[in-house]
C-alpha cells in the first residue's frame, strides 16, 4: 500500500513540473511579443511627444524674436538706440541668455550681451546673416561652439525690413535647453536616448545619454552614408540598425519646418531587460509549484493519520494565515465584543484590553494609520453600516498608507449569519501589502494628469487662459469645488487671489479674497515658509482653535482644502490650493509637481510684462504710448469697430512751466494731468494714449453717443474750475481713416486752447 502511494506521488511530481514548464514556455512566448510590440507603439509615442514640444518650443522662440524684431521695424531704430535697447535683453529669455544681436551689410554689429568681436569677425559671412539674407523668414544655423558661453549652440535671425542698410537680427539658442526638454519628455527606463539631428552634416544637437556637442554623428568621409541612412529609416517607423558592431532600433520623426531629424533609439539590452525579470518569476512560479505540489502529496500521504493529527495541521494552517496579518480578531456584532486571534505588541500596547467592538477597531486604524487617512479609515470601520456594506460580498477592504508598515489593507470578512439573515459575526484584520501596483496606478494617473497640466501652459500664448485650464485640470483631478491661485505681496504683507476656477454651481470668491492681511493666515504663512503642505481635513476643527481663520473659510463655503507653496528661487510668492477635495486627497503629489511650472510661467509673464511695458507703455503717466496708439488705430480700422468716442487733450502752459519753474515742475504738470485723465476716464473700456510731450488720446468704446457727450460736459466743467487741460471731442461711427477723424477733435481743442490763452492772457507760444 505504502509502494503504491509513493508511485502515485512521483508520477504527480513529474507532471506538474512538464505541466510548469510548458506554462512558462508560453508565458514566455506571449511575453515576447507583447514587449515588441510594446516597444514599438512606446518609442513612437515617445518620439512624437518629443517633437512636438519641441516644436512649441522653437515655435515660441520664433514669437520671441518678432516681438524685437517688428519693434526695430516699426521705430527704425538707429545704432545709438540699438545700443541701448538690445541690452534689455541680455539674460531676460531661457532660450536667448545672451541676449539679441543685430548687425548689418556693413559690418556693423551690436550684441545684448555686451559682447565685442575681434578684427577678423566679418558679419556678412556668418552663417545667421548669409542664411538669413536668403530667407523672407527665419533661418537655423549649423550648430556651433559659442564664442560667448563656450557652449554648443545654434542661431535663430531673420532679415530686419528697414531703412537703410540691409541688416539681420536674431540670437542663439543653446543645445543644452533642446536636451532638457527633451530629458523632461522622455522616460529614460524605457528610452536609451534621443539625438536631434541637422539634415546638413549630421551635427548632433542633443543627446540624452551623452554630452552635449557640436561634431558630426558621422565622420566627414562618411556623411553621405549618414545622409542616406537618414533618408531610408525617416518616418518608417521602428528599424532595427547596426552602430558599432551593437543591435539599435531607431524611430527616425522628421521635423521639416527646422530641418531636423528626432531619432529615438532603444538597445536590444532594454527591450529584452523585462524578459531577465520574467525569466526569474516563471523560476519562482516553477519552484512555487512544484514546491505546492510536494505539500499537497505529503498531504494526502498523511490523510490517514489520526484526528488529533489533522486538527494538528490544521491549526498550524490557522496561525500560518494568521502570521500574514498586523492585526487579526473576530467581531461580534450582536454583543459588540471583539475578540483578538493576533495583534501587533505595539498596537496591543496603544488599544489595552478593553474588548468593546467599535472602541478597539476605532484604536487599531488610529494608531496604525498615518494622519492623513484617519478620517477615511475611521469612516470604513464604522460597524453600524458594516452588515449593510457586506451583504452579497466576501469581503470589503480600504487601503491606507501606515505610521510603521508602509502600505496597508485593512478588510472585513463576513462569518457567521442570524436566523434572520442579519450579519452577527466578522472577521477583521489589518494586513501589510506590497504597494507596488497601487502606487504604480496612482503614479500613472498623476502623469498623465501632469501632462495635461504642462501642456495647457505651453499650448497657447495666452498665460492668463492656461493657467485658468491647469487649475481647471487640478481640480477635477482632486474632485473639488475650486482651485487657486494666491498671491504673497511682501511690499503690503498681503494674500490676493490672482486666479481662480470653480465647480458649475460653486460661488466664487475671489473679489472677496483680496488684500487679505496675513497676520488673519499667519499658521498658514509660517508652514508655507517651512515648504510644508497645509492641509486641513475639516474646517469645524479651526472654531475654537482659530476662530478668525474659521470664520474666513466657512463664509466661503470651504469645508476641507489642501494647499501647496510658490517658492521663486527662496522668495516665497504665494499658494496654490484646492478647496473641498473630494477624491484624491490622500496624495499632494500632483500640487508640488506642478507647483514649480506655476512659479516658472508666473516668473515669464513678468518679463513679458517689463518688454512689454518698455515697448508700450509710457514710463512718466503709465498711460499707453505712441506706439500702442499706432497700433490701436491699425486695429481698429482691421476690425471696423463702430460707435467709438474720442478725446484730444493737451496741457496747457507745459513750455511756460518748464521755462519758469524748472523741467520737474513740467514733469509733475505732466503726472498730474494723466492721473486727472485717469480718475474721468476710469471705465474699463476707456483707453488712454500719451501721444506727443503734451498731448493724449482717449478712445471711449461701448458707450452710447449720449453718454458720451455727457460725461465730455461733466469734464469741461472740472476744466473750467482747474484748466490744466484744453480738450476737443469727436464721434466715430465707422473706423476707417480714425487718424483724419481725429483731426476734428484736434480743431476743436486747438480752439478752446486759444479761448483759454486769450482769457487768461497767456503767450500761445508759450503753450
Amino acid at each position: 500500500m505504502f509502494k503504491i502511494k509513493r508511485t502515485w506521488t512521483f508520477k504527480l511530481f513529474v507532471s506538474s513540473v512538464v505541466v510548469a514548464l510548458l506554462l512558462s514556455a508560453f508565458l514566455v512566448a506571449l511575453a515576447a511579443y507583447t514587449v515588441l510590440l510594446s516597444t514599438k507603439k512606446r518609442v513612437a509615442s515617445y518620439s512624437q511627444a518629443c517633437s512636438q514640444q519641441i516644436e512649441l518650443w522653437m515655435q515660441k522662440n520664433f514669437n520671441e524674436i518678432s516681438i524685437y524684431k517688428s519693434q526695430i521695424e516699426y521705430d527704425n531704430l538707429n545704432k545709438d538706440n540699438l545700443e541701448l535697447y538690445l541690452p534689455v535683453t541680455h539674460a531676460l529669455h531661457d532660450a536667448f541668455p545672451a541676449g539679441i544681436f543685430v548687425g548689418n551689410e556693413n559690418g556693423y554689429y551690436v550684441d545684448g550681451s555686451g559682447w565685442k568681436p575681434d578684427e577678423n569677425y566679418k558679419v556678412t559671412e556668418r552663417p545667421w546673416f548669409t542664411g538669413a539674407m536668403k530667407s523672407d523668414g527665419f533661418t537655423i544655423t549649423e550648430p556651433y561652439v559659442d564664442a560667448y558661453l563656450k557652449k554648443p549652440c545654434f542661431s535663430i535671425s531673420a532679415r530686419i525690413k528697414a531703412d537703410g542698410p540691409a541688416a539681420v537680427i536674431g540670437g542663439d539658442v543653446y543645445c543644452d535647453y533642446v536636451s532638457d526638454l527633451i530629458k523632461s519628455s522622455i522616460d529614460s527606463t524605457f528610452i536609451d536616448g534621443v539625438l536631434v539631428l541637422t539634415q546638413e552634416n549630421n551635427i548632433i544637437v542633443a543627446d540624452t545619454k551623452s554630452q552635449i556637442s557640436a561634431e558630426p554623428l558621422f565622420d566627414q568621409d562618411e556623411s553621405d552614408e549618414g545622409r542616406k541612412w537618414l533618408s531610408l529609416v525617416s518616418g518608417k517607423g521602428l528599424t532595427s540598425v547596426k552602430r558599432e558592431g551593437k543591435t539599435v532600433f531607431i524611430f527616425c520623426t522628421p521635423m521639416d519646418e527646422f530641418g531636423w531629424y528626432l531619432v529615438t533609439y532603444v538597445g536590444l539590452k532594454t527591450i529584452l531587460l523585462p524578459f531577465k525579470n520574467l525569466i526569474i518569476t516563471d523560476c519562482v512560479i516553477i519552484f512555487l509549484f512544484v514546491i505546492s505540489i510536494i505539500i499537497l502529496a505529503r498531504k494526502l500521504l498523511t490523510s490517514f493519520t489520526a484526528v488529533r493529527e489533522l486538527s494538528t495541521d490544521r491549526k498550524k494552517i490557522n496561525e500560518s494565515i494568521a502570521d500574514s496579518y498586523i492585526v487579526l480578531g473576530y467581531c461580534d456584532l450582536a454583543e459588540q465584543r471583539y475578540k483578538k486571534i493576533k495583534s501587533d505588541p505595539y498596537v496591543l500596547r496603544e488599544t489595552g484590553e478593553n474588548e468593546h467592538l467599535q472602541t478597539c477597531i476605532y484604536s487599531i486604524l488610529r494608531c496604525l494609520a498615518d494622519e492623513d487617512y484617519i478620517k477615511n479609515a475611521t469612516a470604513f470601520a464604522n460597524c453600524e453600516t458594516l452588515g449593510h456594506r457586506l451583504e452579497s460580498k466576501r469581503s470589503i477592504s480600504y487601503e491606507f498608507f501606515g505610521k510603521y508598515y508602509g502600505y496597508c489593507r485593512a478588510s472585513f470578512f463576513p462569518v457567521e449569519y442570524d436566523s434572520d439573515g442579519n450579519l452577527s459575526k466578522a472577521l477583521f484584520g489589518v494586513e501589510k501589502i506590497e504597494g507596488e501596483i497601487l502606487s504604480l496606478r496612482d503614479r500613472l494617473k498623476v502623469e498623465e494628469t501632469l501632462i495635461d497640466c504642462v501642456r495647457a501652459l505651453n499650448m497657447s500664448d495666452d498665460y492668463d487662459k492656461s493657467i485658468k485650464e491647469l487649475l481647471e485640470i487640478i481640480g477635477k483631478y482632486h474632485g473639488a469645488d475650486g482651485a487657486h491661485i494666491i498671491d504673497f505681496d511682501f511690499s503690503a504683507n498681503t494674500f490676493c487671489m490672482s486666479y481662480e476656477w470653480i465647480r458649475e454651481g460653486v460661488l466664487s470668491h475671489k473679489e472677496e479674497f483680496q488684500n487679505v492681511d496675513v497676520e488673519l493666515f499667519r499658521r498658514w504663512y509660517d508652514i508655507f515658509l517651512s515648504h510644508k503642505t497645509l492641509r486641513i481635513h475639516d474646517v469645524n476643527i479651526l472654531k475654537g482653535l482659530y476662530p478668525g481663520e474659521y470664520k474666513s473659510l466657512s463664509e466661503a463655503g470651504m469645508r476641507n482644502l489642501i494647499a501647496v507653496p510658490l517658492f521663486e528661487g527662496k522668495e516665497f510668492m504665494g499658494f496654490l490650493g484646492v478647496a473641498n477635495p473630494s477624491v484624491n486627497t490622500e496624495t499632494n503629489i500632483l500640487l508640488e509637481s506642478v507647483s514649480s511650472f506655476i512659479v516658472e510661467v508666473h516668473t515669464k509673464m513678468k518679463y513679458m510684462k517689463e518688454l512689454y511695458n518698455l515697448s508700450y507703455c509710457d514710463n512718466m503717466t503709465g498711460c499707453r504710448n505712441r506706439h500702442a496708439y499706432v497700433e490701436e488705430i491699425s486695429r481698429m480700422e482691421r476690425d471696423r469697430e463702430t460707435d467709438v468716442g474720442v478725446v484730444f487733450a493737451d496741457i496747457n502752459g507745459l513750455k511756460k512751466t518748464n521755462d519758469s519753474k524748472g523741467h520737474e515742475a513740467g514733469d509733475q504738470l505732466i503726472t498730474n494731468c494723466s492721473a486727472l485723465l485717469k480718475t474721468v476716464f476710469s471705465r474699463e473700456d476707456d483707453s488712454i494714449f500719451r501721444i506727443g510731450g503734451d498731448e493724449f488720446v482717449i478712445f471711449r468704446r461701448y458707450i452710447t453717443r449720449s453718454e458720451f457727450e455727457k460725461g465730455n460736459l461733466m469734464f469741461q466743467q472740472i476744466l473750467d474750475e482747474s484748466p490744466i487741460l484744453s480738450c476737443g471731442e469727436t464721434w466715430i461711427e465707422v473706423c476707417e481713416n480714425v487718424e483724419e477723424k481725429i483731426k476734428d477733435a484736434d480743431a476743436m481743442m486747438y480752439r478752446r486752447k486759444s479761448e483759454f490763452y486769450i482769457k487768461s492772457g497767456y503767450d500761445r507760444r508759450a503753450r
